[in-house]
């Protein structure tokens, strides 16, 4: 190996890093010295990442700084995409009432087509939980410029983890003893998404240092950055499969559904009647327009003490922070849809339904979300040579993640609009509309909507009034929901692990031993839960569209026009065709606080007496409480729901060995490393159950209930299971430059914590009505894989490589979906016991996964100019079926092709990079929103083909002064999924373009 790679590799950290066992060796005071005159830069980092790679025992794949301070990229997830096989989600923990959407940003990653939740993150080799309670990690919350290095390990370390199915992330941060001496490194930017117009602040600042002669070592390092962003969102809150009657189909010509009452034409066929079985369909149950304005800000803090007593003993103590602050204001307009309302239904050869008319209300809201993720650890390490092969490690972590600690932040929604039934006074509200669904890029659409005519038909036309601000005259609007939510989640984790290892010449052994206690609670506070479903207390749309639940007795309040301010009229989503019909003429602008303060300036208690209240408005019909309403106030933690209620205990107890060598195959150095892990897991998973009593329509609003409850129940369930977990890597030097490994290994990943609840919920809308339950007995994944791979290091800072690999995974999780009757329980819909769709996951078949990566970087001398390039195919013998209407529910998260490719010139303080990534269509999760009662499994969420292409770039104004800049998204992409074919438009979402533009400095 030349010197100059040498000095390229203690380049970031000043430390020799040779990869044994991912064991750091400490560089030398000669290597301090020599580091201040190494390359840096893009080059500098690309030199680095291939050195870790040639050099690893394992598969192992690398990014590191460009300088001390400066990543890459400026998010984490997407400096990870330049690894080969290695993509990135953008869905975001942002949501829109419980819809998913995006900031632009990468949250995720997903390896050789196994999703977020099949790849672990470690920080420095220690667990991470999510403070959203998943098993997936989101890197958007994490700074890039306080990481030293990502290490993306595709064959297992037994030392460090189980090792994850898809690969296993280790975060290394910076370390006062990894440079010796002073540092300072900081920088200041400024960051515009095109679609907000806004400029956000950021910045992060490292300073380091080392005293009495380097044995002693302080690191304190912090990052703010905020994000800001608007967005255009059109969705399908689900598409549900069932089976549709006759009478309901465009072709039928006879009597109207509503004047039959043959079993095989009713309507609501949905409820034990007999279809037409031979035309399955699939509708939209809710469609959607939305403007959400999102904000973002995220803190981190880091803090390092390095002590180093004697020769012989190190110790570092360690504490990290992070926060993350998401406020999110959405305006909809929305309606939802009732099959047995449907008519004149056409469908596409698909069975999606491409059209049909139907009558019902309209609803304009407004959603504000507030979540907050915070995350604090603290650990201590100490290494101790006992004597010069001997080494004894002991490690201690602490962290605690939490969503929403304060217990404030949540999610409220003032749901307002048009409602329905007949109307002495045309033009009051809207009934018949029309959906369309055309396919393709074209977005969905509704026409005839708006109030309604003499003719019962909606006319988009009144609702000028809405662009003109409405006068208290015209107003249309009234209240109907209500709503608040706060989540909350404490997930904490200790980790101890005791090592020993052993060196002799050609020989290195490790043993150890490591317990991981984990324990999560979570749980949900609602608006009035149990006695007096709250938010349903307005309900009904107002008088003003003639709605009343007793003579003279209005179902909802009559909301002026001083609550409306303009409309938000709707933009273009690039790539995407607007509706030729149009929706609606823009948003009406309102603020949920407003309304819910105007309905309280009305009075913050009530009283009914002969089912009139003292509140004009309030529903006093139906099984509420009026003594327990008290207003609205979203500011504050509200009911406990003791159905959401989950607390889970994992202790994992892990004992493991590993060695690696060096030997000769036909006079070819062959090294070879492998190990073995054992982990026994004890898992208890306990919540709260309450048996469903009572069920009732919500008087105003005939598509909702009220549930009634018996009382609350602890339920509490016990599981265990081991596994001996193996691995073997062989690394054959052909020659010093071309490389051939095989690697072999058996993984897990633990089965996802959402279904190791004990309990069972039950909910829904009249059509909808859902059960939800969880399965604490499930087992982890378990893969066993096999890689070839070969490696051509042809020439400084150049390599080609290809692997093959095979992955056979058993106890795949899917979905189990079947219904459950309630006695004793009337259902009002139906007069009969209610049916709920029960959707619990359990284990299931094997399948097969396997691939091909390729990569290629190349540097052109000395000219500055290089490129690398990769690609991964994979595929799988068990594939997802759409047309399966009996396991419409298994297939593999996160599987596509993709590629990346990035030019770069880097030379004479200037440094371009233009990165284009490309990934295929693949299924994202199973269970769309609201879309419960289908009949054909749960239902999938692909997410379309996407490309991406970024230009960043920089220059040195000076040796200690660099200038900086990012352009993201220049093609304008846009975000979309969409469900189980091709025709069933999901979700679109523009993003924007995003620029950022700062200055680094570095002492």
């Amino acid at each position: 190996m030349s010197n100059r790679n040498v000095l390229l590799r203690s380049a970031l950290l000043g430390s020799a890093c040779i990869m044994a066992a991912m064991t750091c060796v400490p560089a030398t005071a000669q290597d301090a010295q020599v580091e201040t005159i190494v390359v840096t830069g893009i080059r500098g980092s690309l030199q680095r990442n291939l050195d870790i790679k040639r050099d690893s025992l394992g598969l192992v794949d690398a990014v590191t700084m460009e300088d001390i301070g400066k990543f890459p990229d400026a998010n984490l997830a997407q400096a990870l995409m330049r690894i080969p096989g290695v993509t990135t989600s953008y869905t975001s923990n942002a949501t829109n009432n419980g819809q998913s959407t995006t900031t632009g940003q990468g949250t995720t990653i997903t390896v050789r087509g196994f999703g977020p939740a099949f790849n672990e993150t470690l920080f420095d080799g220690r667990v991470v939980p999510s403070g959203v309670g998943g098993r997936s990690f989101d890197f958007s919350g994490l700074s890039a410029d306080m990481v030293s290095r990502l290490e993306v390990l595709k064959s297992p370390d037994a030392a460090m983890s189980a090792g994850a199915i898809g690969a296993t992330v280790n975060v290394v941060y910076p370390k006062p003893f990894d440079k010796p001496g002073f540092t300072l490194a900081a920088s200041a930017s400024g960051g515009i998404n095109v679609n907000d117009g806004r400029w956000m602040p950021n910045g992060n600042f490292l300073v380091s240092n080392t005293f009495a002669n380097d044995r002693l070592g302080i690191l304190v390092a912090g990052a703010y950055s905020s994000m800001q962003t608007s967005q255009w969102q059109v969705q399908n809150w689900g598409f549900i499969g069932q089976y549709i009657a006759p009478c309901q189909l465009n072709s039928y010509s006879g009597p109207d559904c509503d004047t039959l009452s043959d079993v095989t034409t009713a309507p609501n066929y949905s409820i034990n009647k007999v279809a037409d079985t031979s035309h399955p369909i699939w509708w939209t149950q809710d469609y959607a327009v939305d403007w959400n304005q999102i904000n973002e800000e995220r803190i981190n803090l880091r803090g390092v003490v390095q002590f180093r007593p004697t020769d012989a003993l190190e110790i570092t103590v360690d504490s990290n922070f992070a926060r993350d602050d998401l406020m999110q204001d959405s305006l909809t307009y929305a309606l939802w849809n009732n099959v047995g309302q449907m008519r004149k239904v056409k469908t596409s050869s698909y069975g999606t339904v491409t059209s049909f008319t139907r009558a019902g209300p309209q609803d304009f809201d407004d959603v504000r979300s507030q979540q907050v993720q915070q995350t604090y650890s603290y650990g201590i390490n100490a290494k101790w040579n006992v004597s010069d092969h001997i080494t004894v490690v002991g490690d201690f972590n602490h962290v605690l993640a939490q969503l929403n600690p304060d217990g404030t932040s949540h999610m409220s929604e003032t749901s307002v609009g048009i409602g329905y039934g007949p109307s002495a006074a045309a033009g009051k509200y809207g009934v018949n509309y029309t959906v369309i669904q055309p396919g393709g890029r074209d977005l969905p659409y509704y026409s005839n909507v708006g109030p309604g005519n003499a003719a019962g038909i909606g006319d988009a036309s009144k609702f000028t009034g809405i662009n003109t601000g409405l006068t208290p005259d015209g107003s249309i609007l009234g209240t109907h929901v209500m709503m608040m939510i706060t989540n909350t989640n404490r997930y904490l984790v200790n980790q101890g692990k005791l090592e020993t290892d052993f060196d002799y010449d050609n020989l290195k052994l490790k043993f150890g031993v490591q317990y991981t206690p984990e324990h999560l609670t979570g749980r949900n506070y609602v608006d009035h839960w149990n006695t007096n479903n709250q938010w349903q207390a307005f309900s009904g749309y107002g008088p003003d569209s003639n709605n009343y639940y007793a003579p003279g007795v209005p179902a909802g309040m009559h909301l002026p026009a001083s609550l409306f301010h303009g409309v938000k009229i709707p933009g273009e989503i690039p790539g995407w065709n607007a509706p030729t019909g149009g929706v609606i003429p823009g948003l009406p602008i309102l603020n949920a606080y407003e309304v819910m303060a105007y309905i309280n300036g009305k009075g913050t208690s009530v009283t009914c007496t002969g089912g009139v209240p003292t509140i004009s408005g309030f529903n006093c019909g139906g099984v509420y409480n009026p003594a327990r309403y008290n207003g609205f106030t979203p500011q504050k933690l509200i009911d406990f729901e003791p159905q959401s209620y989950q607390s889970l205990e994992e202790d994992t107890y892990a004992a493991y060995a590993s060695f690696n060598t060096e030997t000769k195959l036909a006079d070819m150095p062959l090294k070879v490393a492998g190990g073995v892990r054992w982990e026994y897991t004890r898992v208890w998973a306990g919540g709260y159950g309450q048996a469903l009593t009572s069920m009732a329509f919500t008087p105003g609003d005939l598509t909702a209930y009220n549930f009634g409850w018996g009382p609350t129940q602890i339920i509490a369930k016990k599981n265990a299971y081991n596994y001996l977990l193996p691995n073997i890597d062989l690394n054959l030097l052909v020659t010093d430059e071309f490389h051939v490994r095989v690697d072999a290994s058996r993984t897990m990943t633990r089965p996802p914590i959402n279904d190791l609840r004990g309990n069972l919920t039950y909910g829904g809308r009249v059509g909808s009505l859902t059960a939800n339950g969880g399965n604490p007995y499930e087992l982890p994944y378990l893969s066993d894989n096999v890689d070839v791979a070969g490696e051509w290091y042809y020439g400084e800072n150049s390599y080609v490589s290809g692997d093959v690999f095979l992955k056979t995974v058993s106890n795949w999780v899917v979905g189990g979906t079947t219904t459950i009757t309630v006695p004793g329980v009337i259902d009002p819909h139906t007069g009969a016991a209610p049916v709920f769709t029960l959707n619990a996951n359990v284990n299931g078949p094997s399948a097969n996964i396997y691939g091909i990566e390729v990569a290629w970087q190349h540097v052109f001398g000395d000219s500055g100019f290089g490129y690398l390039v990769n690609a991964t195919w994979v595929d799988t013998n068990r594939p997802y079926n759409p047309n399966n209407l009996i396991v419409g529910n298994f297939g593999m998260p996160g599987l596509a092709d993709a590629a990346n490719a990035t030019v770069f010139y880097d030379k004479n303080g200037i440094e371009l990079r233009l990165a284009v990534n490309w990934r295929d269509t693949y299924l994202d999760r199973f269970g769309q929103g609201q879309s419960g009662g289908t009949s054909f499994g749960s239902e999938p969420i692909f997410v379309n083909g996407n490309w991406d292409l970024t230009l960043s770039g920089g220059y040195d104004i000076t040796d200690n002064v660099k200038a900086y800049f990012t352009a993201s998204n220049l093609l304008d992409a846009s975000y979309s999924t969409r469900g189980r074919f091709p025709d069933q438009v999901y979700s679109v979402i523009s993003i924007g373009r995003s620029f950022m533009a700062g200055v680094h400095f570095k002492l």
